[in-house]
């Protein structure tokens, strides 16, 4: 029952998640253009309205919540095999960094920090670097532990990947969109999953479907 339950609220946690990612990434998207490199000596970086602060806030938030969830029904699924708790702890503490520079500096930016529109590109590129990094170790883990479908740890890893192409003064913020619709599907397939008495496959089915169909000696 208990697991059941962490599968449920960590499945709500990621959909609602992935849904504030993609709004923040359009909230963003939305603003004036900023300025990328030498076009910052003519041109004003990007501020950030409160919604869009708010909304990045939230979103990571959610995702490093539910992502800290996966990381323990993950586990708990697989055993705390040497190799699972290495993946998990490294996940963790990548995400949690990553995620506590993003949000810090949203938070000083949102605030009117001084200093702040030099120093904001520092944050994301750190932070995102570090996000990249905790969602590839996740997916793996996910993957080893066959919590998900293959396919769905895939996914992650490439829309994770995509990330590092974003720059939050253009509309190449949008590329961080596509991993907030994954993330979203990560945590529709644990609700479904969570739906099932006894589930404990990948998600998909095939290893349900497999162990049904044994393949012929």
């Amino acid at each position: 029952m208990t697991a059941t339950w962490l599968r449920s609220a960590t499945g709500a946690c990621a959909v609602a998640g992935g849904g504030v990612w993609l709004a923040a990434c359009l909230a963003l998207a939305a603003l004036p253009r900023g300025c990328i490199g030498d076009e910052c000596l003519t041109h004003p970086q990007r501020v950030w309205s409160p919604l869009a602060s708010a909304l990045v806030v939230a979103a990571f938030a959610l995702v490093v919540a539910s992502a800290l969830g996966i990381l323990v029904v993950a586990r708990s699924q697989r055993g705390r095999s040497a190799t699972s708790v290495r993946l998990g702890g490294a996940a963790a503490l990548a995400g949690a960094a990553g995620g506590g520079l993003l949000v810090l500096g949203a938070l000083l930016a949102a605030l009117g920090v001084p200093g702040m529109d030099d120093a904001m590109p520092g944050f994301v590129v750190a932070g995102v670097v570090l996000c990249v990094a905790a969602a590839i170790l996740t997916a793996c883990l996910v993957a080893q532990s066959r919590l998900l479908p293959t396919w769905l740890a895939i996914l992650l890893v490439v829309t994770a990947l995509l990330m590092l192409g974003a720059n939050e003064q253009t509309t190449r913020i949008l590329l961080a969109a596509p991993f907030g619709a994954a993330w979203a599907l990560v945590g529709t397939v644990l609700l479904r999953d969570a739906a099932v008495p006894g589930h404990r496959g990948i998600g998909s089915g095939a290893a349900q479907l497999g162990s049904a169909n044994p393949e012929p000696q």
